[in-house]
């Protein structure tokens, strides 16, 4: 990443010529700013330039962290454009199983629609994309959430309470994001905050892991 990072700085282009092929695990990280865009960015580049290309392997549990028909085509169509991807391939039942994977209870859940809404949960037809903030925060504030959106509020807060804890009174550095309407800068806030913090410090496998529950916490505000 550092190679790479200094050859964008500089405004060079790195030989990928000597690489058959790149992998990147994990790719949907690519869609947002992360090391992993700065390395997609620069083979599309060369590959531009030289009119040449090496192969390239994407992979993923969880392509996108998108809710929404349109929203996953959209993330999607941004993964496949970024990493000139001609083919996206899923696993069967048969091949998970084949391969080793074991599901808990020897069964694999499988979802069909209609959706059966638990109670509390607003149903899907009533959702409006632009009230969703303000009516989930307004529910934290009045404590109608369901439980389990309860549960997730309360482990990001108990996570950002710790980040205050190792601030060593340098008051102003974390400010929590959750006041932002547009949701998506929850998680990207964290990811910053993480860049900015001493490579494995506290601080650092703090925001890592609100990362995280930032999105989980954005799907369920979704």
């Amino acid at each position: 990443f550092l190679i790479l990072q200094q050859v964008e700085a500089e405004k060079k282009l790195f030989a990928w010529s000597n690489f058959f092929a790149c992998v990147f695990d994990e790719c949907h990280h690519i869609i947002k700013d992360h090391p992993y865009r700065v390395i997609a960015q620069g083979i599309n580049a060369w590959q531009s330039h030289y009119n040449n290309r090496i192969q390239i392997l994407g992979l993923s549990a969880s392509l996108t962290y998108a809710v929404g028909h349109k929203a996953v085509e959209a993330a999607l169509g941004n993964l496949c454009y970024d990493l000139s991807v001609t083919n996206m391939i899923s696993p069967t039942e048969e091949e998970l199983m084949s391969a080793g994977y074991t599901p808990k209870d020897d069964v694999i859940e499988q979802m069909h629609e209609p959706w059966n809404v638990p109670d509390g949960v607003v149903p899907e037809h009533l959702r409006k994309t632009h009230a969703m903030y303000e009516t989930f925060m307004g529910r934290v504030k009045h404590g109608t959430n369901t439980p389990f959106a309860t549960k997730i509020y309360k482990v990001v807060r108990e996570i950002e309470e710790q980040i205050d804890e190792l601030q060593d009174g340098r008051k102003g550095e974390f400010r929590s994001p959750l006041n932002q309407i547009k949701l998506a800068a929850w998680e990207e806030y964290a990811f910053q905050m993480s860049r900015k913090s001493s490579k494995g410090s506290p601080r650092q496998n703090l925001y890592d892991l609100l990362e995280i529950w930032y999105v989980a916490l954005r799907m369920v505000v979704q």
